[in-house]
């Protein structure tokens, strides 16, 4: 079928397509014919001018428009999509018939089809869009249409189009086609045969979040049972929402053109982060339908959906933080929106509906809108941008770079020193040897860390101090540096944190700000806490703390240079991070591995999930590594920079402590003999490991109960 074209650019068509002549009184701009009722001049009834029937200058100027701009001989504005897609449905359907549809449909027209239609003795069945093959199963006798979408809500699916055109003629069927989310900007699905094309106008049409409209185009005599449907129905759009759509209809191709290079660079970035698990849209080579998207599609449209690696939990808290987009349903307009799909717009689908649409409940669906993309940038990459008291955000967290690591040396030796390797004293299996650590100025390697990361603070903003989060080793590694270079500290820690550490960040002049465990958790993802000033060092999260953590591995390579493995106790992932960073740049055949107590191993949890897992908590003497989840945003990092994670017992990290202090005269505490344990239980193989021992703030009264043979 040809359909009518004008020939211009889809730009000028918004634009000037189907406008007056001659323009009344000259009036640049459509006026608003706010008149229910116009002369009579012997016209057939659905012609006579009046509002119920379409018919005003405002619906005859929009048709026009809509036509030239989907390339279709007819089109009809009305008061909705649902308005389109009811009475088109209606128009090809009657008593008796059956229709194909798409297995993943926008909510409204799926409850129409479930709720409505069948009062009507008008069934449906539901179709793979991507296995034509199936579809000859499913027509029956009545068989009469096809109804598919552009794009489906929320995974940006692209159906096999141009098989439904072909299934459809081969079998006399009507084809209709929702195209909201593309519009007629990036897709005109009647070039390639389709024969009703539907819009919510409310979305990318009119394009500014202020009224609701619908319009089918297609052929003109299908168009015209539309109309003649809807003149009985009512669905008309009242003049002034007519002349509101025929004024954003006007900035349509700028606005989806704009939306198509922000989201398509949105995309890209998320994809590329850390903390993101998938990324849904059809721009990305990775999607499933790319290829054919691109084929068929001048833009691949402002709508994308993503999820986060720590669940639902995860991406409640990034929508909680994000300051530029709007947490609402709907699309298309200037604003960005954001919504979780299986807690509002799929809210109505049972748990298994949605597990079979692919819509899990930790998917995160966002509407494209015209805002900077660069502000946008910074937004929505989690936890991005510069949260409350001086945080940084989860940017930060990319693996340093050797010469990151190498230019950290000068800042952490300013307030470290170069730790000694020394070998365990046990006469049999593999040499293991011992990173002390334990016995920097704080007895522990937080000070290399936070050394670092303080240091690059610009003079100017390190004046209004600095905070942190810890349980204790962190605290008194931020609290060292920032007493060296006389600036203020606040540390928020657990109500759990032992007294030997409280009272070790009292003595260096922090101020401790005690809170629930779980609220101090909160603060890691969010980096704010009520109170705070100066800027937030984050314990793991930062580059520069990794980097002054990978300080470590020059070191290692540089004393035992035929090392097998490391082991490394992994609390948040911070030291492991930064030490397998700088191994894979010095020594890439030398692995690192991630040492964890049984029951606080959430790292190893999520190593077999295959994703960031949550897991029951309960505090130990064990105090620094281990915890409820590892942090979305470090766990695609340590996935990828770490071999895997041993795991060991209490038991087992107890009779660690009590080697370490008879054998080599070494008091480390639970988080870092945990990494001996794990050599001594044969977990990683190798003939010669280094055990990074982390630290060596263990309470005396603890480690008089293990030297007892006893556990804390």
């Amino acid at each position: 079928m040809k359909m009518k074209k004008t020939g211009r650019s889809p730009s000028t068509d918004a634009v000037h397509a189907g406008q007056q002549e001659p323009r009344p009184e000259g009036a640049i701009v459509t006026p608003i014919y706010q008149t229910a009722n116009y002369l009579l001049r012997g016209e057939d009834y659905h012609d006579i001018g009046y509002i119920r029937l379409s018919t005003t200058p405002n619906h005859r100027v929009l048709g026009k428009r809509i036509a030239a701009l989907e390339g279709t001989e007819a089109a009809l504005v009305l008061a909705s999509g649902m308005a389109a897609i009811s009475g088109s449905l209606l128009t090809v359907l009657s008593s008796g018939d059956h229709v194909l549809v798409q297995d993943t449909l926008y909510g409204g027209t799926a409850s129409f089809l479930q709720q409505d239609l069948p009062r009507f003795r008008i069934e449906h069945s539901v179709i793979d869009p991507q296995d034509p093959s199936s579809w000859a199963a499913q027509l029956r006798p009545t068989t009469r249409a096809m109804y598919v979408e552009t794009l489906t809500n929320p995974l940006v699916q692209v159906a096999d189009l141009e098989a439904v055109v072909a299934f459809a003629r081969e079998h006399g069927l009507v084809t209709l086609i929702d195209n909201t989310f593309a519009s007629p900007v990036n897709f005109r699905p009647a070039e390639i045969g389709f024969d009703l094309v539907l819009e919510s106008c409310t979305k990318y049409m009119n394009g500014h979040s202020d009224i609701v409209a619908g319009s089918v185009a297609g052929r003109a005599d299908l168009v015209r049972r539309v109309k003649v449907l809807h003149d009985h129905l009512g669905g008309s759009l009242d003049p002034h929402a007519a002349f509101l759509l025929e004024r954003g209809l006007k900035t349509l191709s700028v606005r989806v053109r704009q939306q198509n290079a922000s989201a398509g660079r949105l995309a890209v970035l998320l994809e590329a982060h850390p903390a993101v698990s998938v990324v849904h849209y059809p721009g990305l080579e990775s999607h499933a339908h790319h290829a054919r998207a691109t084929r068929l599609f001048d833009g691949f449209g402002g709508m994308m959906s993503f999820e986060l690696a720590g669940g639902v939990d995860a991406a409640e808290a990034f929508i909680a933080a994000l300051t530029i987009p709007t947490v609402a349903a709907s699309l298309g307009g200037p604003e960005s929106l954001v919504v979780r799909p299986a807690a509002a717009i799929h809210a109505g689908m049972s748990a298994e509906e949605r597990a079979k649409a692919g819509i899990r409940d930790a998917l995160i669906r966002f509407s494209t809108g015209l805002e900077g993309t660069d502000d946008l940038a910074a937004d929505l990459n989690p936890g991005a941008g510069e949260p409350a008291a001086g945080g940084r955000g989860f940017d930060r967290v990319k693996p340093p770079g050797l010469p990151d690591i190498e230019a950290a040396r000068e800042r952490v030796y300013a307030a470290a020193f170069r730790s000694p390797l020394v070998r365990l004293g046990v006469d049999e299996g593999p040499e293991i040897w011992l990173k002390l650590e334990n016995l920097q100025p704080i007895g522990s390697f937080k000070i290399r860390g936070s050394a670092n990361a303080i240091g690059l603070i610009p003079p100017e903003e390190l004046a209004a101090g600095v905070w942190t989060a810890s349980a204790g080793n962190m605290a008194q590694g931020v609290a060292w540096n920032a007493r060296r270079l006389g600036v203020p500290c606040s540390v928020v820690v657990p109500e759990t944190a032992p007294r030997l550490k409280l009272d070790a960040i009292a003595r260096l002049g922090a101020t401790a700000v005690k809170t629930s465990v779980a609220s101090w958790f909160e603060v890691f993802r969010t980096q704010r806490f009520e109170g705070m000033r100066g800027r937030f060092v984050h314990a793991f999260m930062d580059r520069d703390v990794m980097a002054g953590n990978g300080t470590i591995a020059l070191e290692l390579i540089e004393d035992l240079p035929d090392v097998n493995a490391v082991i490394v106790p992994f609390g948040g992932g911070g030291l492991a991070c930064g030490i397998a960073a700088g191994l894979r740049a010095l020594a890439p055949d030398v692995p690192v591995f991630a040492s964890e107590v049984t029951g606080q191993a959430p790292f190893a949890e999520s190593l077999r999930a295959g994703r960031a897992v949550s897991i029951p908590y309960t505090p130990s003497f064990v105090d620094g590594i281990g915890g409820p989840h590892v942090e979305p945003t470090m766990w695609k990092l340590a996935e990828d920079l770490l071999a895997g994670s041993a795991e060991v017992s209490l038991g087992d990290t107890a009779r660690a402590i009590r080697l370490l202090a008879t054998r080599n005269r070494v008091v480390a505490e639970g988080a870092g003999a945990s990494s001996v344990a794990a050599a001594l239980s044969g977990a990683v193989r190798g003939d010669k490991l280094v055990c990074i021992v982390s630290g060596g703030n263990l309470a005396p009264s603890s480690l008089a109960t293990i030297l007892e043979g006893g556990a804390p």
